[in-house]
């Protein structure tokens, strides 16, 4: 692990190679899984307030559930997370366009209708946060359905970090990925 201010970064943030491969795996991270996206109770309000904007274009079984209990709850973990559909794990945000799942939040932020783009957690991923109470780790999170990324990402030689470069940015600041750069010039160096 890499000391950064008060995060502790995984080495394989650094090792990794990894680039989306939407076209192989069809964006299954929006669909699979036992959790919904961990947000925080500022993104929980951002969503809330966007809401009337998102709910005519998400699929109607989507709207219907978010209607009945809510955008999140709290998982068993004890994290905040978008609310997910309980038989196939697809986030209630989450569309089809040509056969891939995307999210609908950060397709509304392309297209301008407001700033905020998607919870940082997906923005991140695969890299996941978790607070300790001393310090904030910094994670490559596995999962078999993102077996091609790790392919592109071999074949084109992006570090997770530099893929993830944006999303640490915006979760973390410009400092402190400057910092991170520096660690894995360094970490690569001594390989």
């Amino acid at each position: 692990m890499i000391p950064i201010d008060d995060t502790l970064v995984s080495f394989d943030i650094l090792e990794k190679k990894f680039a989306c491969d939407l076209d192989k795996c069809h964006g299954a991270c929006c669909v699979e899984g036992d959790s919904g996206a961990p947000i925080s109770k500022e993104e929980e309000a951002i969503i809330r307030d966007i809401y009337d904007k998102l709910q005519p274009r998400m699929k109607q079984g989507s709207a219907l559930l978010v209607q009945r209990k809510g955008i999140s709850f709290t998982d068993q973990e004890g994290e905040l997370v978008t609310m997910i559909h309980e038989n196939s794990g697809e986030c209630v945000f989450a569309i089809q366009e040509n056969g891939i799942s995307k999210c609908l939040i950060e397709t509304m932020h392309f297209e301008g209708e407001f700033e905020f783009r998607k919870p940082v957690s997906c923005h991140l991923y695969p890299i996941r946060i978790k607070q300790y109470p001393d310090f904030i780790a910094v994670n490559y999170d596995k999962w078999e359905i993102c077996k091609p990324a790790l392919i592109k990402g071999e074949t084109s030689g992006i570090p997770l970090y530099k893929f993830a470069r944006e999303a640490l940015i915006r979760r973390f600041g410009e400092a402190w990925y400057a910092q991170l750069e520096v660690a894995a010039k360094d970490f690569t160096k001594d390989k």
